[in-house]
């Protein structure tokens, strides 16, 4: 993890805890995101298969994603990537010299395998950085919106750096609206929460400041009062994977006060500690009953989110194998031995829900970290005047 996004993540952790410590002073010592985070990732490390993947290769690269993001499961990762190193893996989903790369798989899994310390010149036998270079056009274009997104992000992210080609082209995809979808651009077009967060992800690993301003502009514009985001089609729900992957890239454009509130939402959808066993610390698909199949997505997608570690700047530097889950038996306050549970009274680890009664708490906590905040901020600010292309 470098310097910078390792204070963008105390950032995003110390609002998220303001947050909390407004709404419930009695329970603001500990950390939400962390613990949301901690639970998160063994969750999903326990859905792992024996072979070390999570089904399908885009799902696995995800759960690659969101495990290095919270600095966990290392082991896993390293299985998860020897599963798509694996040809009969990696070929169907990225395609072969003979008969094509397709460039958004190629871009993905080059994403998985530098988060997560492989080698992309030497992966399963592909050299990924090769492939995906030669997919580009004279122009700088690849092929579709999203090839642009992800392509521009992986290639910033790696030494050889991207094309101020490539960058002007996915710049010329943005919608008048300051978002992006995935076919239609400028006048044609309006925003799409996803594909506005991996644009945004890309333009802020390339450096392109103005443009990526006006699509994290368009993302605060469109989430919603609870904080979460709804994906691209009519009728739907605000969701964890929506309002994990623009959690993560608010984050990491420094809008810290918009990723605390999405974080927020996105802990308000995780299976807590009065969950049955097997379920605790997993992020469901939205407010509906859970869901075990669409929670692996959602988990791994929300953790990017929830660690304040967004794509651009996802490192594997400092993982351990480390898989603690939700803290369920710690005190209620500081100092405090947990009372004896009765059946059916195991406390929520959701945070909208207060264990202790919030009348008599102590405020102080919440004027404290408000003034961390501000000093935070100013950190913060310095930094981004001293960051360049942006420290990845």
């Amino acid at each position: 993890m470098s310097l910078h996004t390792g204070f963008r993540r105390f950032a995003v952790a110390l609002a998220v805890g303001a947050l909390a410590a407004t709404a419930f002073p009695a329970t603001a010592a500990a950390d939400p995101a962390a613990d949301g985070a901690a639970g998160a990732a063994a969750w999903l490390a326990g859905r792992a298969a024996a072979d070390g993947g999570f089904g399908d290769p885009g799902t696995t690269a995800d759960a690659v994603f969101g495990l290095v993001a919270a600095d966990a499961g290392a082991g896993h990762t390293a299985a998860a990537l020897d599963f798509l190193s694996d040809p009969a893996v990696l070929a169907p989903y990225i395609g072969t010299a003979e008969t094509g790369y397709r460039a958004p798989q190629t871009a993905k899994i080059m994403l998985a395998v530098q988060a997560g310390g492989g080698d992309v010149n030497d992966f399963g036998g592909v050299d990924l950085e090769a492939a995906l270079r030669g997919l580009e056009g004279p122009d700088g274009r690849f092929p579709g919106v999203l090839a642009q997104q992800f392509a521009v992000l992986v290639l910033a992210r790696d030494d050889q750096g991207v094309s101020g080609a490539a960058v002007s082209a996915l710049v010329s995809m943005q919608c008048d609206d300051g978002g992006y979808n995935w076919s239609t651009t400028g006048g044609g077009c309006t925003g799409d929460v996803d594909f506005t967060a991996y644009a945004s992800a890309g333009l802020l690993a390339a450096g392109e400041t103005t443009a990526s301003a006006d699509a994290l502009d368009w993302l605060e514009s469109v989430q919603g009062d609870t904080g979460g985001f709804s994906a691209g089609f009519p009728g739907a729900p605000e969701n964890a994977n929506s309002t994990g992957l623009a959690a993560g890239v608010l984050a990491d454009g420094g809008r810290d006060d918009a990723a605390a509130k999405a974080v927020a939402f996105v802990l308000g959808l995780q299976q807590g500690c009065d969950a049955p066993e097997a379920d605790r610390g997993a992020i469901n698909y939205d407010s509906g009953d859970f869901n075990p199949g669409p929670a692996v997505m959602a988990t791994a997608q929300a953790l990017t989110g929830i660690t304040g570690e967004g794509l651009v700047g996802l490192d594997h530097s400092d993982d351990t194998d480390a898989l603690p889950g939700l803290d369920c038996d710690g005190p209620s306050e500081p100092g405090e031995s947990p009372a004896p549970e009765e059946p059916g009274t195991s406390p929520s680890a959701r945070p909208d829900e207060s264990v202790l009664p919030v009348t008599g708490g102590s405020w102080g906590l919440p004027l404290m970290l408000g003034a961390a905040l501000v000093v935070v901020g100013v950190v913060l600010a310095a930094l981004t005047r001293r960051t360049g292309r942006g420290e990845r």
